[in-house]
């Protein structure tokens, strides 16, 4: 809003989440952003996921290995696949990560951020000025 403000990494990665992640109808994305941080991220950054007693996570996957056409599908259908799990969920202080979901999530999720054309722009602006990162 024409101010400059400090973000911080850990903020950013939210703000990321919440902005362009593709929640689930009905999803919250303040709380999914925030246990992607907290119970996720750091714990995979942090604790090489060695997972405490008191773990709120699961991170499960597929049975099988996905074929060709289903992470075409996965990437190219703007609708998630009726096949596929939603790649963050919760239930009460569990939250769950399937990792085929969580893929074709965080995909569109970077696609939802490419097609916004301000973003594109102020990423651009940052190039132009030498500011990489």
């Amino acid at each position: 809003k024409g101010k400059t403000k400090w973000v911080g990494s850990g903020e950013a990665f939210k703000q990321l989440l919440k902005n362009f992640y593709p929640w689930e109808q009905g999803g919250n994305g303040i709380e999914g952003a925030e246990a992607l941080y907290s119970y996720f991220r750091n714990p995979l950054v942090h604790a090489l996921a060695v997972e405490r007693e008191s773990s709120h996570i699961q991170i499960s996957k597929c049975p099988l290995p996905l074929q060709n056409e289903q992470i075409e599908e996965m990437e190219e259908s703007s609708a998630r696949p009726s096949w596929l799990l939603p790649g963050i969920s919760s239930s009460g202080t569990q939250w769950n990560l399937v990792a085929e979901g969580f893929y074709r999530d965080v995909f569109h999720m970077f696609w939802n951020l490419a097609r916004n054309e301000q973003q594109m722009r102020m990423a651009e602006q940052r190039f132009s000025n030498g500011d990489i990162v």
